[in-house]
């Protein structure tokens, strides 16, 4: 930057000079026009670069001697796109011609109309002009140089009007092009300051910029031997950036110091939206590759919502998106650095240091710390009319190495503390390993792997939660406490769209959650025994538990998760009178629940229950769950519940009839024997419950003894219907429909 600026005002002033000298020749070549390759060698041998005069050339001799040369191509440096350096329409100045005499050259202002000059940098670093520089530092003469500093010069001024520059740096991937610009100086002497100024329309094609660029500033030793040094008096740009309000100036001026190879800038502010900042500049090694810049950059506080609605977006929270932030920075190439970061989002507060080695590819560290932040604040609070993003997108993070550590976070209503993570990115993939924090009076540990790219499991998660309260985690999750106890959570769960509408319908893994000394709330097991109860006896249930809930001493959960449907591969309760297992489906993209459940009384000491809640000791009671998962419909299988409960009923009728039908096929039938009459037949009913309870003292004291015969053949039937019974079982025939009469008598139960 320093050999670019310093060569436009050597420029400028050898151009001075070569018109002082083509006046003093005038007189030898008469005629300026017919000389035309011999001006354009003088030229050329000055500048090494060839230059064409492709105009007519005017001059005058008296008073002033006057040149005048039109149309002035100066020719690119090979192995740069375009054919020129430099095109300039007019290029004018004036001498006056008896202070020659006394080797005193008097330039009136010398005047550059439509100049359009083209500076290139290529890949490598080389630039279009170097060479041109390099010839004036190689072919300095220094007996000429002593003749020359003997001869005062003094040039009125330099206007340049209706210009442009256009500057391509393809090492770095920028356009900047300076148009309409025009340039004025006072006078030019040697070790006096002569003041400038500068004003042009500047675009920046990667930036979207576009901007009005005024500056005034002195330069001061401009024909002397020592290094210029250029104090910046002002500057201004005033225009848009993306279409949006963008001003920059200098509030307290600054100095550029040439032969330090230094910049110094006290202030610069910038106005970018709502967005106010505010930094020193300083530059060291500025002409070189290894220019470094840096300063304190200080923001004031903005709102974050409005920010982004002049972006054409804007935030749909609760919070007050209030944010202000200041950092120490520093930049060399595609190196930055920020240290000592404080940045303040309403009453959360940021502090850490960022280190980006490559720019371009976003590659450093990073060491952050965040006091709190509730992220239910910043969620929208009206749903969009599509959150998914584009699954063929994939996001560069860049390669990014770094520690987050966060004393307090809520999130979903849930709160963790002193969190601790690493975080790792490389390109699309992200990983978060491990993410640790004390969750609700237990430890979490999570692991994470983003993989866009991948065909499936784009997305992992694994899960481990040690010692947590349940109870106060779901209520802050849903505002109920569902479920409490303390718990014990794995998780390992891969989701294949990620960023689909319904992830979870992708969602596949295994879950395994674990409880002690909780209770159930929404679900009484005792409610469900009164009211299976009560369907065994025809009666009214009781009343039911107004504060529902059902208190265990342990709960087990193994599951599976198929495309976003959790199955059940174990759901058991222990509680010291009732255990309940249980088989059950959730449908997580719809919280939805369906299955079974099957509560059992055991244990209860004598006395404690009713007479018939006895009745169900040790019977499983069939229960089915459907409907919403937080509230779901709760249904009594009572054709199973009937099977349960006379289990032990049947299977004695079973046998009885078994060992009449033995009778009757070993001619034992003693039945018709002890059929009673007719008239006994009131007495036989009265007496049914004496001869139930006698039955099987009066069978072994009555029944004959078997011969060996009988005996044989009842050991063959119960052979042959034994090995029947291993047969399967054939497919039972349909249920008759129940007919009121006869009730089977449930009482004896």
């Amino acid at each position: 930057m320093r050999k670019l600026f310093k060569w436009l005002i050597g420029l400028i002033v050898i151009v001075a000079l070569l018109l002082v000298l083509a006046v003093l020749l005038l007189p030898v070549f008469f005629d300026p026009n017919d000389h035309k390759p011999e001006i354009q060698q003088a030229v050329q041998n000055q500048i090494g670069r060839e230059v064409s005069l492709n105009g007519p050339i005017g001059w005058s001799v008296f008073p002033w001697v006057a040149i005048e040369l039109n149309d002035v191509t100066v020719v690119n440096e090979q192995g740069f796109s375009g054919n020129s350096l430099a095109d300039i329409g007019t290029l004018s100045a004036r001498v006056k011609l008896l202070p020659l005499l006394k080797k005193d050259i008097q330039v009136d202002t010398v005047e550059l109309k439509q100049p359009n000059i083209h500076l290139q940098v290529a890949k490598s670093g080389r630039t279009n002009w170097q060479s041109i520089l390099d010839h004036l530092a190689g072919g300095e003469d220094k007996s000429e140089s002593d003749k020359l500093s003997n001869i005062n010069i003094n040039i009125e001024g330099i206007m340049v009007s209706d210009g442009s520059l256009n500057y391509r740096d393809s090492a770095a991937g920028s356009t900047l092009q300076l148009s309409d610009l025009n340039f004025s100086s006072t006078a030019i002497t040697a070790n006096k300051p002569a003041d400038m100024s500068l004003t042009a329309q500047l675009e920046m094609v990667e930036s979207k910029l576009s901007a009005d660029l005024s500056t005034d500033f002195v330069v001061n030793h401009l024909l002397s031997d020592q290094a210029m040094v250029v104090d910046i008096e002002s500057l201004a740009l005033a225009g848009e950036m993306d279409g949006i309000p963008l001003k920059v100036r200098t509030q307290k001026g600054g100095q550029l110091d040439l032969g330090q190879d230094r910049l110094n800038i006290p202030e610069i502010n910038i106005e970018y939206a709502n967005i106010s900042l505010k930094t020193p500049l300083t530059g060291t090694n500025i002409s070189s590759q290894r220019a470094l810049y840096s300063g304190q950059v200080t923001i004031s506080s903005f709102n974050v919502d409005e920010f982004l609605q002049q972006l054409g977006g804007g935030l749909d929270n609760k919070a007050g998106n209030q944010l202000s932030a200041s950092t120490d920075w520093s930049m060399q190439g595609q190196a930055l650095t920020l240290n000592n970061i404080k940045a303040q989002l309403d009453d959360s507060a940021l502090t850490g240091q960022v280190s980006i080695s490559d720019l371009e590819r976003l590659t450093g560290d990073f060491n952050l710390h965040l006091n709190h932040i509730n992220l239910d604040d910043y969620l929208p609070q009206t749903e969009s009319e599509s959150t998914a993003q584009d699954s063929n997108t994939a996001v560069d993070f860049g390669h990014l190495n770094g520690e987050i550590t966060i004393d307090r976070l809520t999130a979903m209503g849930t709160s963790l503390d002193t969190i601790k993570l690493h975080m790792t990115t490389r390109g699309s993939e992200l990983s978060l390993r491990p993410l640790t924090a004390v969750f609700y009076q237990g430890l979490l540990k999570t692991e994470l792997t983003l993989a866009p790219d991948k065909a499936t499991d784009k997305l992992v998660i694994k899960h481990r939660m040690q010692d947590v309260q349940a109870g106060p985690l779901i209520t802050d999750i849903i505002g109920e406490e569902f479920l409490s106890g303390l718990g014990q959570l794995q998780a390992d769960i891969r989701i294949d769209q990620p960023f689909a509408a319904e992830p979870l319908r992708t969602a596949n893994g295994h879950v395994s959650y674990h409880l002690s000394d909780g209770e159930i709330q929404g679900i009484d097991v005792v409610q469900m025994v009164q009211k299976a109860l009560s369907l065994l006896n025809k009666t009214e249930a009781a009343e039911a538990n107004q504060a529902l809930e059902t208190e265990f001493g342990s709960m087990a959960l193994e599951a599976d998760v198929v495309n976003g449907v959790l199955k059940t591969s174990q759901l058991s309760l222990q509680s010291p009178y009732f255990n309940l297992i249980g088989d059950v489906e959730i449908n997580l993209v719809e919280q939805s629940i369906k299955g079974t459940i099957q509560p059992m009384l055991t244990n209860i000491p004598e006395g404690v229950l009713d007479s018939r809640f006895e009745r169900l000791l040790n019977h499983r009671i069939p229960v089915s769950l459907s409907g919403s998962m937080l509230s779901p419909k709760i249904g009594i299988d009572v054709k199973q519940l009937l099977i349960n409960t006379q289990k032990e009923k049947i299977d004695a009728k079973k046998e009885e009839l078994k060992q009449d039908l033995f009778d009757s096929l070993l001619g034992n039938d003693k039945k018709s024997e002890e059929k009673p009459t007719q008239s006994d037949e009131p007495a036989a009913e009265d007496d049914r419950d004496q001869k139930a309870e006698d039955s099987a003292e009066k069978e072994t004291q009555e029944a004959p003894k078997e011969d060996s015969k009988d005996r044989l053949k009842r050991e063959l039937l119960e052979g042959l219907f034994k090995k029947s019974k291993k047969e399967p079982d054939p497919e039972p025939d349909p249920e008759p429909e129940p007919q009121p009469e006869p009730t089977p008598d449930l009482g004896v139960i």
